[in-house]
């Protein structure tokens, strides 16, 4: 049957039959635009077997991402790609005051999820490595400020947020841990590009549309550097040299 074959929009109040019935044999959730059905995350906890859950446009879908549930969207996303789970234009989520044990948080395109400080995850301290939230532009906090705790962090994605940083902060606390940098589009990030020298292992730089500044030189250190966009910034300097530094360089956007 092709996508229009069954419409549940704008029907009346429905609501999902929890516990499912065996869950483990479910693979696939596809509820999205579903705006009048009543349900929890929670009740999918036990489909261990998931590989889709989509539920985007589920307006009546709130509630707060526990660490099981972190865990579970993580997970998913992790095996099938980021595409696999569908949160987007939902009804409003939030996160706990405090979350622990956590190494990877993929929270991304969760376009209703508020949270206003990142101190959430201090708790995971060395735990965590990941952390994700792209195209959240409900999501805020100080990302240095979280690296003073979780100083293992290798992969942070804060591109159309409203999180905030600086490049000194990060390179500070967490050295040449980071491999995946991305701070784009709305998001509070500044400093001199030069800070980075001590983020040896970067692969991923990606600060197009922020108030980064300073020479392409500074980014000599970052021998395995690959992906690179400094678009929209003041960043000046040769894009030959660099890459006769960079040498394992793919992928380069420098425009305006």
């Amino acid at each position: 049957l092709g996508s229009d074959a069954w419409q549940l929009s704008r029907c009346s109040p429905l609501s999902l039959v929890v516990p499912l019935r065996s869950p483990q044999l479910l693979t696939s959730v596809d509820l999205r635009f579903m705006d009048t059905l009543d349900f929890t995350l929670e009740a999918f906890l036990c489909c261990s077997n998931l590989e889709k859950l989509l539920v985007g446009g589920c307006s009546q879908l709130t509630g707060t991402l526990s660490a099981p549930l972190i865990e579970f969207i993580t997970n998913i996303r992790r095996r099938y790609g980021l595409e696999a789970v569908d949160l987007s234009k939902c009804g409003t989520f939030t996160v706990p005051a405090h979350v622990k044990y956590l190494v990877e948080v993929d929270l991304r395109n969760i376009d209703s999820l508020e949270l206003p400080k990142l101190t959430t995850f201090e708790g995971c301290g060395q735990h965590l490595k990941t952390l994700m939230f792209d195209d959240c532009p409900l999501v805020a906090g100080d990302i240095a400020g979280l690296a003073k705790h979780c100083h293992q962090l290798t992969v942070i994605g804060a591109g159309n947020t409203g999180i905030s940083a600086s490049l000194e902060g990060v390179a500070h606390y967490l050295g040449s841990t980071p491999r995946v940098l991305r701070f784009h589009s709305g998001t509070e990030f500044e400093g001199s590009i030069s800070a980075l020298n001590e983020c040896t292992s970067v692969m991923t730089l990606d600060v197009h549309s922020t108030a980064v500044a300073g020479d392409l030189s500074g980014l000599n250190s970052l021998r395995d550097l690959r992906y690179l966009d400094v678009s929209a910034t003041d960043i000046t300097g040769s894009l030959s040299d660099l890459g006769k530094q960079c040498l394992c360089l793919e992928e380069i956007h420098a425009d305006h």
